[in-house]
């Protein structure tokens, strides 16, 4: 994608805001990408899918056709591992 960041486009307002990336993961979560009660339905994760497989229509496009893409697997691995460690540092 362009300048290696296809993901993250869908959530940034124009270009200036891409010199911010890598995007520290509480971030993520202080703008509501990401769905601790139900992670599966976190933006990060259906925004660029797909309308056919359950994504939401944005500006940006589809970026990934369907929850088998690696994209979104990556994503959703990633969110659950870290939702994960941070129930370990809360007990």
């Amino acid at each position: 994608g362009e300048r290696g960041f296809r993901r993250w486009r869908c959530f940034f307002d124009d270009d200036a805001d891409l010199d911010r990336v890598p995007v520290e993961f509480e971030q993520i979560l202080d703008r509501g990408y990401i769905d601790r009660q139900f992670p599966e339905d976190s933006l990060i994760l259906i925004k660029p899918l797909s309308e056919a497989a359950g994504g939401i229509p944005h500006g940006g496009g589809t970026k990934v056709r369907d929850t088998a893409d690696v994209l979104h697997v990556a994503h959703s691995e990633w969110i659950n591992h870290v939702l994960y460690c941070e129930g370990l540092e809360d007990q």
